[in-house]
């Protein structure tokens, strides 16, 4: 089992999003990943193409990452604009390549929504409660080892909705819920962690 924790390599343009299916993808830069390998030796190798495909996502939001409520949304969407310039580089490949600069400061944003049940989520908008969230994709039919699957998790510590009134329409209501992702003072704004 090879765990990867992704905090400072993801690159521009970064994120998750929902099109009917929950899936996640970015770009990384190989010399910051931080690789960590599990106490486990064994290895068993799955056909990748199976990895994720099967995976179920579950979104979870809760008032931190230790408390968090498996929530039935319709809507998710996250930009992860790191705002580094890596297209600085040399065509040589015996050149090292140039130190990647940030142009700007990073702004993550988290799109969600779902079908109004309550007052829940309006108030923390209204009161500017701080917020976790955690988006994980596990592919439970897919086993590396007995106990251990496929999976990405996407950790964030802290987010505060920026919005809004709910909506209401022919036989439902709806909430669209964006909302900022911050920095709590002690983690890093956005974990990804891979395990395969």
């Amino acid at each position: 089992i090879t765990e990867f924790r992704l905090a400072q390599a993801l690159l521009p343009n970064s994120g998750a999003s929902d099109a009917g299916i929950a899936k996640a993808g970015w770009g990384l830069n190989y010399a910051k990943v931080n690789r960590s390998a599990s106490a486990h030796m064994s290895r068993t190798y799955v056909t990748p193409e199976l990895y994720y495909t099967q995976g179920e996502c579950t979104l979870r939001i809760g008032a931190s990452l230790e408390d968090l409520t498996d929530e039935c949304l319709n809507k998710f969407d996250l930009k992860v604009p790191t705002e580094i310039d890596v297209e600085d580089n040399c065509i040589r490949p015996s050149v090292t390549r140039d130190l990647a600069v940030r142009g700007g400061l990073p702004a993550p944003m988290l799109g969600l929504g779902w079908t109004y049940k309550n007052r829940t989520y309006y108030d923390a908008y209204l009161d500017g409660t701080i917020l976790a969230f955690q988006a994980a994709w596990v592919a439970s039919d897919i086993e590396i080892e007995t106990g251990h699957n496929p999976s990405i998790t996407v950790d964030i510590p802290a987010i505060q909705f920026t919005g809004s009134t709910p909506e209401m329409g022919e036989g439902k209501t709806t909430q669209d819920l964006p909302a900022r992702v911050l920095w709590n003072e002690t983690d890093p704004m956005i974990t990804v962690t891979v395990v395969t």
